[in-house]
């Protein structure tokens, strides 16, 4: 069995800017780890970014 790290970030800060100006920040300072062979899940409404941060997690995940 591995005992390699599961996924992890640390300090991540992302945003994008608005139509028109401005910038909106979407995360500040987020930080998560997730064991290995855990199962880890991200709720949240509509547009919150759920997808966003699942896409700069760098490790292979499966959405599902």
């Amino acid at each position: 069995m591995s005992t390699a790290p599961g996924p992890s970030v640390e300090e991540l800060s992302w945003g994008h800017p608005l139509s028109g100006s401005g910038w909106r920040q979407l995360f500040i300072g987020f930080s998560l780890s997730c064991p290995p062979r855990q199962f880890l899940s991200v709720i949240g409404s509509n547009a919150s970014g759920k997808t966003t941060l699942l896409n700069l997690v760098p490790c292979p995940l499966r959405h599902g």
